[in-house]
This record gives C-alpha cells, sequence and structure tokens, in this order.
C-alpha cells in the first residue's frame, strides 16, 4: 500500500468498494446542498432515510431528541449492539466556494463537515447491511440533531435512545481540515473539551459618574471580575492541564458619565478534565460571591448549556488504531492532537464505551484549507473514505467482542 493509494481513496480492504466510494461521494454533495439548522432539519432526515431505506436498513420510526433518526442492522450472528453516531446539523454560515453542489438555502452551510460524517455514517452501515447474514449483533445508525449549539444528544438520550438499545460500544469520527488527509487523531485523551456557557449579572444602584460615592460601583465589580478569572486559570490550574476562560459579551450603559446599575457578561468554559472543571465551576461562583460583598453590588453567576469533555475509552480508541494500521500500515500517520472545541459525542461517550476520533481532510495541494466555521470550508473527500474504511474495520473488530461489562 502506498501513500498515493492511500490518498488517491482507493479503499485498502474489500469492506468498502469503489462503488461505496463513489456512492458516498454523490451522498455527500447531496446532502451538502440542503444545509439546515439545530433540531430543524426535515428535509436531511428526509433524505437521509431514504438512503437508509435503499440500503435495506430499518428505520425506527420514532423522532429521538425531535429530529433524530435511528436505522438498525440486525446481524445474524449474536454479538454486541454498536451505537454509531454521527451529527446532522449545518450552521448559519454563508457559503463562498462556486461549485456544482453549493448550498441551496441562503445564509446556511455545511461549514464543519456533518454533510461528510452523515454519508460516512451510511455507507459504513451499507457495507454492513449487505453482509448482516454473517455479522455478529446489532449496528444502530443514530443520526443526530443539533450538535452546533448543542443540546442534539442530551435530547435523543432524554427520549430513551440509550435505554431502548442498550449499546455496548460506541464509534463516530470527525472529519478534521487541520489536520492533512491520511492522518487520524485516536486517543484516550479528550479530543475535545469541556464546554459551559457562563453568564454573570452585576446589579448596583448605579448614579452619576462624577459623584461615585453616591453609587454602588458595577464596572469596578466587573473589572476585577475578568482580571481574577485570568488569574483563577493561571494561578489554580496545574500548569499541564489545559482551561480556557473567556469573555464574548458584556453588555452595560451607553452613557460616558453614568455607572450602569446593572451589568451582563456572557463568556465559555472549556477544560479536558472534569475534576479540573468541577474545580473551575465551583471558583467562579464563590469569586462572583466573595466579589458582590467586597463591591457591595449582587453578581449572580450561572453555568448552562454544559457538555463534558469528550474522552475515548482506551480499549477501544486502541482498536480503532489497530484497524487503521491493518488497512494502511504506514501509509496513515497518528497524531496526539486535541482541541478546546466542544462535541456533544462526550454525551455518549461518557454513558457508553467507545472510541471518537479525528480524520484529516485538508490538502494544500487542492486548496483545501480553510479552518471549519468559515464560509471558505471543504473537505477532501478523500478522507472520508479513509474514515469509512477504518469506521467499518474498526465495527467489525467490535463486533467480535462480548459485551461490555
Amino acid at each position: 500500500m502506498t501513500e498515493d493509494t492511500v490518498r488517491s481513496g482507493i479503499p485498502a480492504s474489500g469492506l468498502i468498494t469503489l462503488s461505496d466510494t463513489e456512492w458516498m461521494r454523490s451522498v455527500r454533495r447531496e446532502l451538502h446542498l440542503i444545509p439546515e439548522l439545530g433540531f430543524e432539519l426535515p428535509r436531511t432526515r428526509a433524505y437521509v432515510a431514504e438512503k437508509l431505506r435503499e440500503s435495506g436498513i430499518a428505520i425506527d420510526e420514532r423522532a429521538y431528541g425531535r429530529s433524530g433518526l435511528v436505522g438498525v442492522v440486525k446481524g445474524g450472528l449474536p454479538g454486541p449492539t454498536i451505537l454509531l453516531r454521527a451529527d446532522m446539523d449545518a450552521l448559519p454560515i454563508e457559503e463562498v466556494a462556486d461549485r456544482p453542489w453549493r448550498s441551496t438555502i441562503a445564509g446556511n452551510s455545511h461549514a464543519c463537515g456533518h454533510d461528510g460524517h452523515m454519508a460516512v455514517a451510511l455507507t459504513v452501515g451499507r457495507v454492513v447491511s449487505r453482509r448482516a447474514r454473517e455479522f455478529p449483533g446489532r449496528l444502530v445508525l443514530c443520526f443526530q440533531p443539533s450538535e452546533e449549539p448543542g443540546g442534539g444528544a442530551k435530547a435523543m438520550i432524554a427520549d430513551g435512545v440509550i435505554d431502548v438499545y442498550t449499546p455496548d460500544y460506541c464509534i463516530g469520527l470527525h472529519l478534521w481540515s487541520e489536520l492533512p488527509t491520511g492522518q487520524l487523531a485516536c486517543h484516550a485523551e479528550a479530543v475535545f473539551a469541556s464546554t459551559d456557557k457562563l453568564s454573570w449579572k452585576i446589579r448596583g444602584s448605579g448614579g452619576h459618574g462624577a459623584i461615585p460615592h453616591l453609587a454602588t460601583d458595577t464596572v469596578s465589580a466587573l473589572a476585577s471580575l475578568l482580571q481574577l478569572n485570568s488569574v483563577l486559570v493561571a494561578r489554580e490550574v496545574n500548569a499541564m492541564e489545559a482551561a480556557v476562560i473567556s469573555v464574548g459579551s458584556i453588555a452595560c450603559g451607553k452613557i460616558h458619565n453614568v455607572i450602569p446599575a446593572e451589568i451582563d457578561i456572557g463568556g465559555t468554559l472549556r477544560t479536558q478534565s472534569n475534576s479540573v472543571r468541577d474545580m473551575l465551576l465551583r471558583r467562579l461562583a464563590e469569586i462572583a460571591r466573595d466579589l458582590s460583598s467586597l463591591y457591595k453590588v449582587d453578581i449572580t453567576f450561572d453555568a448552562s448549556g454544559s457538555i463534558p469533555p469528550c474522552i475515548s475509552n482506551p480499549e477501544v480508541a486502541g482498536l480503532v488504531k489497530e484497524s487503521a494500521q491493518s488497512l494502511y500500515g504506514g501509509d496513515i500517520t497518528f497524531s496526539e492532537y486535541r482541541t478546546m472545541a466542544g462535541e456533544d459525542m462526550a454525551e455518549f461517550l461518557a454513558r457508553i464505551k467507545g472510541c471518537y476520533f479525528l480524520c484529516g481532510c485538508k490538502d494544500e495541494a487542492q486548496g483545501i484549507v480553510a479552518p471549519h466555521h468559515t464560509p471558505e470550508f471543504d473537505i477532501d473527500e478523500r478522507a472520508m473514505t479513509i474514515g469509512a474504511e477504518v469506521m467499518a474495520e474498526a465495527i467489525n473488530r467490535l463486533a467480535r467482542l462480548p459485551a461490555a461489562s
């Protein structure tokens, strides 16, 4: 196997055929035409259901998480249940590329690769379905809404998708523009960070800027709050750990000589371990309380929209890595890459033994270099073949393991 073979998108084994690769590319482009947002995915969901039926895959008629979709391949042999998760939603970003499969929905685009994720999952489901007689166990194809704004994974879980199917293992991938095609990030560290939406409200009496002694100074309280957030990470988090507190919005007065009575602040917390996350959330609440007393204002603090760090099980991550090596040998390279971005696949990994890996999709020769969440974003479609091959092989191996304890 040469690097040219890997990068050409020619399958490395007999699991994914050249016909499958061509079908997958067509599916991705058709999905790219119809990007929809959050939980409102009628066209996307209908298209995915159509492709599942074409592949002979049974569809669960229940809409888990409002607009989630589940397809099930029942194997002919006893074995574990494996959940394959793919996200469906797009972003409110106007696409700038001029290509035949450019978004047809103004203001929306698949600027994060979810069209590719769905295409990979559908192709893996197609492959498993046509050899279902010799497949041990069940493959549950879980198509999730609302990954970008968050809440989709929790909504599907709340509606019982895990309770109904009791998966022993789970797997998923993210096509990733910071890694070149032919490189994977597959390990048991936090590949994605936890995410928490932070909100503060500072309330005081406000007053004239020329006579501040008759007011309670909300602005000074704000300044201390921002400074202490930075000190908190710099001096209370182990330097070997990763953590970020960022403030992205401040809403307060508009008059130059008036101390505002209220200030609203919004930010985000990112960590790569649950212990650091718990400590920082506790300390942020304590700092808000202490500053309230110091500045004689009322400061309320809230953390919402929380997603845990995305951490794979070491055994399953090792199996995925072995699958890639068995298919491609030295033509695939591995990175210890991690990001402070968030991914709610973490909700499944927190409950099911599994792996979420990154599959590089950047190719400088083709000019495919734009970051995620930008109008220029694109993927090297050859990366989908690598992702589908690795995932199909990993599922084949997982299906021969005993049910998770």
